[in-house]
């Protein structure tokens, strides 16, 4: 119907269970409101995990990109399609979050004028608060995804410990390359050519982070199979690509940043993390191949795991 120009207006009211208790209350206290109550009610209300089943399955078979539902949280006033993303007051609260790692940087370097830090920050915020503020508008059940810890939603165990590991590393970098680079000058001299050839590397770095975000809904930040939401294969995109973009765009930034900033042993902890992405990325394959439908013709159409020509 969308496609021969019909506009579907979809309406779903949905209660809590304490609210529709509040309800029906309302209707056995106040005389007015009795002739809406019904003993039926009761029983069907002990039903109530049937039916939120029921109504999950519902919302998720009749959504589409074309046709999404809106969430409307009357609480927070955030507008979500398809299922529930998150609270507007952890929307917020990221911004703040992601604000950390860039003052903590140049509070490291020791200099709040550090021009090389000053672009790195600039970059790494504005792909944060860019990639945050599309997921929230246009995919908030992604954006609930990616906040799922460690541990949850049947996450493979030892992806628990690649996480854990891949937090760790990504901070000590962070750490460790102004005080290489600028406050300590650990590497003397870093070639003016390299630097400019690091910044650039944060270009296509930027580009398939967000492509990837656009073009998978299903881009977790945990290693498993989301049942819940019905994943499937991604082919399109940047996923045409390589069938790890996401990956390829952090192995740009650990490469570049630390060439960016004339750090040399960032260069080499940024290694490390790429190799750690690399493994995981051999992991995460023979769990999609092994448990995701058409991963297995996925992999043969699109032949680059990691880096194109190359592997």
């Amino acid at each position: 119907m969308s496609n021969n120009g019909f506009t579907v207006i979809k309406f779903f009211l949905h209660l809590s269970k304490e609210k529709q208790k509040k309800r029906f209350l309302k209707r056995i206290e106040q005389p007015e409101k009795n002739w809406k109550f019904s003993v039926a009610d009761i029983k069907e209300r002990e039903r109530w995990n049937d039916y939120q089943k029921a109504f999950e399955e519902a919302i998720s078979n009749t959504v589409s990109k074309t046709n999404p539902w809106y969430i409307y949280i009357l609480k927070w006033g955030v507008c979500m399609s398809g299922k529930k993303g998150i609270s507007f007051g952890k929307f917020l609260f990221t911004f703040v979050y992601v604000l950390i790692f860039p003052v903590l940087l140049l509070l490291l370097a020791g200099n709040w004028l550090w021009v090389e830090g000053l672009i790195f920050s600039l970059w790494f915020t504005a792909l944060c608060v860019i990639a945050i503020t599309y997921l929230y508008i246009k995919d908030p059940a992604l954006l609930a995804e990616r906040y799922k810890p460690p541990g949850s939603g049947g996450q493979k165990k030892w992806d628990i410990v690649i996480v854990i590991l891949l937090v760790i590393g990504f901070t000590g970098w962070i750490v460790l390359m102004p005080l290489d680079a600028e406050r300590f000058k650990w590497t003397a001299y870093f070639p003016i050519v390299l630097k400019i050839i690091g910044g650039l590397l944060l270009i296509p770095s930027a580009i398939l982070f967000l492509r990837a975000y656009m073009d998978n809904p299903y881009l977790s930040g945990l290693v498993r199979i989301q049942e819940e939401r019905k994943q499937r294969v991604i082919t399109t995109g940047v996923y045409g690509i390589v069938r790890h973009p996401m990956y390829l765009g952090a192995f740009c930034l650990f490469v570049g940043a630390p060439m960016l900033m004339g750090s040399s042993y960032g260069l080499m902890l940024g290694a490390l993390l790429t190799v750690l992405l690399a493994a995981r990325s051999v992991g995460e394959e023979k769990m999609l191949t092994d448990e995701l439908e058409g991963y297995a013709d996925y992999r043969k159409k699109v032949k680059y795991r990691l880096i194109p020509f190359i592997w």
